[in-house]
């Protein structure tokens, strides 16, 4: 699994020296302050999801989608109507001052303003669904606040392991608990599928370990084997069995994520006492699931529910492609007020015309005319959809919408379907890249070939490195799915700072663009001069 992000603003030196003012200034008992910053740990080799850990720097590394609501129009709201009053009173996990490290994270918390102003930004539509699975099964509220602390609510966090999603599943622990991953889908990044699935898990632990959803919590990051190994260990010794006791043995990552959660609750049910502003989020349902009953294109479901696509893709990131899988699930999440609109126009809408589009992948040696007669379309049509100037400009490798005739005269939905390609893109969305075991493989073989690590690869597999493999195996390799957000944390930013001699050649070749994608993204054009301190963007706007 992923190493721990270590943020920039966050020195080891300055967190020490702040949980040190921290006690100081509020007595607290037992407070206790850490060596060096909470997060600041190696992950261990296997473990079953993946926490990212992500702070502000990483976050506002990543395209951030709009929020369904955003914060400025967010009605207002009395205590009795605000999710947090309702969270708040479903707690019921030890609290800060009463787990090591938990207030020095509660601290950290609240000198981030900014950074939990806009990972609330996007819990703001999901988080009424997650509070009310929770609440529903009874467990501690405070696991309702848990994708804070695995992906900073981003749908599309991917870790060096393949962890994805809210949730952060790896591809085994998904598997194990329904979530498939096919070329059309991936159910860890499914909002509805993946919280049922993170639950289903968390009770499973808190049942192995007797209701303790302190345990539950560090196995759902560390692994429940290692857990229930030193937690056996521990009652042979006649010791208490409980996280503080295991804590010393677990992984230093560990240590940390479950006094993370308690101090982000501490600061969720006593925002005052650390100086934090919670917006108000309103206390009721913010989308709703509708089962659809087949496949549909992304960008004409948007249109029959009057949509901006980037709305729907929010809701629903865990299609690969331009339609849902195929196979199912043939479920969509909209927003509570666009359902009868949708489901009025679905009704309208035959089934053989729910599949707008095809994307054509570009062989080597093919022709757009031979791509055009192929799909029964004119070379117009296929150069208009893709903004080609020119019949001849294609690349083996690219690829090309290709869409019915009915789709190719309706401008509003060539608009939506461009629109949610380019997001795609953006977010390096596909299917995770699989490798099937040939006679004389090994694991370490595999992974030079596709330049992970031992550990990763394995991690990404459930088994452990020195595990045998078997001829016909298929492996999912670390990393070739959705885009890593740690890896594009230091090799892509978002921006790039012009320094002097550098050329836009220098600048593409250097974080692996096209000079095309970054002149299109900036307004520049071949005789544009770059000046040292020009910002450049990295990412389509």
């Amino acid at each position: 699994m992923p190493e721990k992000q270590r943020s920039t603003k966050s020195p080891e030196r300055f967190f020490s020296v702040i949980a040190l003012a921290a006690c100081a200034a509020t007595a607290l008992a037992g407070c206790a302050v850490p060596q060096a910053r909470p997060d600041n740990h190696p992950a261990p080799a296997h473990r079953a999801t993946g926490s990212q850990g992500l702070d502000d720097a990483m976050v506002d590394d990543f395209p951030i989608i709009p929020v369904l609501t955003p914060p400025d129009e967010t009605p207002a709201v009395s205590t009795t109507e605000n999710l947090w009053s309702r969270l708040r009173a479903s707690f019921r996990l030890p609290g800060c001052d009463s787990v090591p490290l938990a207030t020095a994270w509660a601290h950290w918390y609240a000198g981030k303003q900014e950074y939990l102003d806009r990972v609330m930004d996007r819990a703001d539509p999901l988080l009424y669904f997650i509070v009310d699975e929770v609440q529903n099964r009874g467990m501690p509220g405070e696991i309702a606040l848990l994708p804070v602390v695995e992906s900073a609510f981003q749908p599309f966090a991917l870790s060096h392991a393949s962890a994805a999603g809210l949730w952060q599943f790896i591809p085994a622990t998904g598997e194990r608990y329904g979530l498939k991953q096919t070329w059309w889908y991936d159910g860890r990044r499914d909002i509805y599928a993946a919280t049922h699935a993170a639950l289903d898990y968390l009770e499973f632990l808190a049942k192995m370990f007797d209701g303790d959803y302190m345990l539950a919590l560090a196995a759902y990051n560390s692994g429940e084997e290692r857990v229930a190994r030193l937690r056996r260990a521990s009652l042979s010794h006649g010791d208490s069995g409980d996280f503080e006791d295991l804590a010393p043995r677990l992984p230093r990552e560990t240590r940390s994520y479950v006094p993370k959660l308690i101090g982000l609750a501490c600061v969720i049910a006593d925002p005052d006492r650390f100086g934090v502003t919670l917006r108000p989020i309103v206390n009721e349902p913010r989308f709703q699931a509708v089962e659809v009953g087949t496949q549909i294109d992304l960008a004409l479901a948007a249109q029959l529910a009057d949509m901006d696509v980037q709305d729907l893709y929010q809701l629903n990131p865990a299609f690969n492609r331009w339609a849902t899988d195929p196979a199912g699930p043939h479920r969509l999440l909209l927003p509570v007020d666009k359902v009868p609109v949708f489901k009025k126009n679905l009704a309208m809408t035959p089934e053989e015309a729910r599949v707008q589009w095809a994307r054509h992948t570009i062989q080597k040696g093919e022709t757009l005319s031979g791509i055009a007669r192929h799909y029964g379309i004119s070379v117009q049509a296929l150069q208009r959809v893709n903004e080609l100037h020119s019949a001849s400009y294609i690349r083996a490798g690219h690829s090309l919408l290709v869409p019915r005739p009915s789709a190719s005269d309706d401008p509003k939905l060539l608009a939506l379907a461009r629109q949610l390609s380019a997001l795609q893109t953006a977010y390096g969305v596909s299917a995770p890249q699989q490798y099937k075991v040939r006679r004389g493989d090994s694991l370490w073989a595999i992974s030079r070939r596709f330049h992970v690590s031992l550990s990763q690869l394995a991690s990404a597999n459930g088994i452990r490195a020195g595990d045998l493999l078997h001829i016909g195996q298929t492996l999912n390799i670390p990393g070739s799915g959705s885009r890593t957000l740690a890896s594009r944390n230091s090799s892509r930013p978002s921006k790039y700072t012009v320094r002097r001699g550098d050329s836009l050649w220098e600048i593409a070749r250097r974080y692996r663009l096209d000079v095309s994608d970054l002149m299109r993204w900036n307004g520049l054009s071949n005789s544009s001069l770059l000046h040292p301190g020009q910002s450049i963007s990295l990412l389509p706007n």
